[in-house]
């Protein structure tokens, strides 16, 4: 082989693993480092989502990320939704699947604003929404949530706990485990929801215990325990 042809080959090699390992340097800080953990979610959110803020965001993709003061604000039709910290543990077999796979998210102090004046109804449009990818929770808890109207407090959660999976066709609750604010007790909910023309149908089966409702809610303070099993639409259903 000529000398010529040797060399350039060389330098042509040379140049593709220079490459390869630029690649991979990359991959790494976007993955294992916090500042690519950052570049990401500012990229993300400015592109594809820009009615989302937060304040600060720690950890890294490969890992577990936390995000602190996350704010949804959508148009004035829309509710509003604040988490004081939102902590993630992804899976690194998503990156290679299309699916978004959480092992593990934890969220504190959410706050859910509704609309003074909600948009208006919509019959013609389906009540089931499809996810852009098939959706795996392993673990999902949510800690002191409340839900607000025109400055006033409707409603508070202590904790939920959720396992959960959100398909094309499908959204299948595993796990649904309530330890309400102003309803005390225990619920626990199991079942699945399926797109069923523009309505959606639902078999689920829950079952509570040691509930107690206040006076302000039902009229007079209510306790009750006990299981039921729903199975139908919003409009044709049995239990």
């Amino acid at each position: 082989m000529r000398a010529g042809v040797k060399k350039t080959l060389k330098w042509s090699g040379l140049g593709l693993g220079t490459l390869i390992v630029l690649v991979l340097a990359v991959v790494c800080w976007l993955l294992f480092t916090t500042s690519g953990a950052r570049w990401v979610a500012g990229f993300a959110t400015s592109r594809f989502a820009p009615q989302v803020s937060f304040a600060s965001l720690d950890g890294t993709i490969a890992g577990e990320l936390t995000v602190r003061d996350f704010q949804f604000k959508g148009p004035p039709d829309a509710a509003q939704i604040r988490i004081a910290e939102l902590s993630v543990e992804p899976t690194l077999m998503m990156l290679f699947s299309r699916a978004l796979r959480i092992e593990n998210a934890r969220v504190r102090g959410l706050l859910v604003i509704l609309p003074v004046q909600p948009r208006p109804d919509e019959p013609d449009k389906p009540l089931w929404v499809r996810p852009p990818l098939d959706i795996f929770v392993d673990n999902f808890a949510l800690l002191d949530g409340r839900i607000e109207k025109g400055g006033e407090p409707l409603f508070t959660v202590r904790q939920v706990d959720v396992s959960a999976e959100w398909h094309a066709e499908e959204l299948r609750i595993h796990r649904l485990r309530l330890l309400p604010g102003d309803i005390e007790g225990n619920l626990d909910v199991q079942g699945r929801v399926t797109p069923a023309g523009k309505l959606v149908r639902g078999e689920i089966d829950a079952r509570w215990s040691k509930v107690v409702i206040p006076e302000h809610l039902a009229g007079r303070v209510l306790h009750t325990q006990g299981a039921v099993r729903f199975d139908g639409t919003p409009e044709a259903y049995a239990l």
